[in-house]
């Protein structure tokens, strides 16, 4: 609920990074989401992305103010973006 209400009440200029493959290589990106929180000083930034291609050739870029550790990133469930969809489209 606290993403929603920021979504709401700031208007949102992100810039959540890009890919990068080979010159010859194939990218295909056909859905990426975003969630953005915020809390205090602390931001956690969820992507979700729909790559399609050789993992070996691929990389993703996401500009960060600081250096972050493995410990940092995380894999969560792509259930998180169904039930945030399923709660903004929902009649209130």
């Amino acid at each position: 609920m606290l993403v929603l209400v920021a979504m709401i009440s700031h208007e949102a200029v992100a810039f959540c990074g890009f890919y990068v493959s080979k010159a010859d290589g194939t990218l295909k990106n056909k859905t990426s989401q975003v969630i953005i929180a915020h809390d205090g000083n602390r931001n956690v930034i969820t992507m979700y992305n729909d790559f399609k291609g050789n993992f070996k050739d691929f990389a993703m870029v996401v500009p960060v103010p600081v250096v972050l550790k493995k410990t940092d990133i995380k894999v969560v469930s792509q259930e998180i973006f169904k039930t945030l969809n399923d709660t903004a489209s929902r009649d209130w």
